[in-house]
């Protein structure tokens, strides 16, 4: 993901997620559909520093889309990645539930 986000001097790369749900069979989250979270990207730091872009400190639910969303009110290079290079396994079980 560096190289690509180097190569096409973008601020935010996303890529696809292979997702899979308590066990059940994987599949894929298009790199466009996942806007709003965290997993499946990167960002180029000094883009979030000129633009004084942080995680609101007064948020303890919701904060990767608010900080996500923030991004869209800047000139912002993205590029999506046609590659499944995040893998998101939703345990039930686990102890952020």
């Amino acid at each position: 993901m560096e190289e690509v986000i180097e190569h096409n001097q973008a601020d935010l790369i996303l890529t696809n997620i292979l997702q899979q749900v308590g066990g059940e069979e994987k599949h894929v989250i298009p790199a466009g559909d996942s806007r709003t979270w965290m997993h499946g990207k990167i960002y180029r730091v000094k883009f979030l520093e000129e633009n004084g872009i942080k995680f609101p400190p007064y948020l303890r639910t919701n904060e990767d889309l608010a900080f996500n969303l923030s991004l869209y009110a800047y000139d912002l290079e993205s590029y999506c990645l046609d590659e499944e290079v995040y893998y998101f396994s939703d345990n039930p079980n686990s102890v952020t539930k």
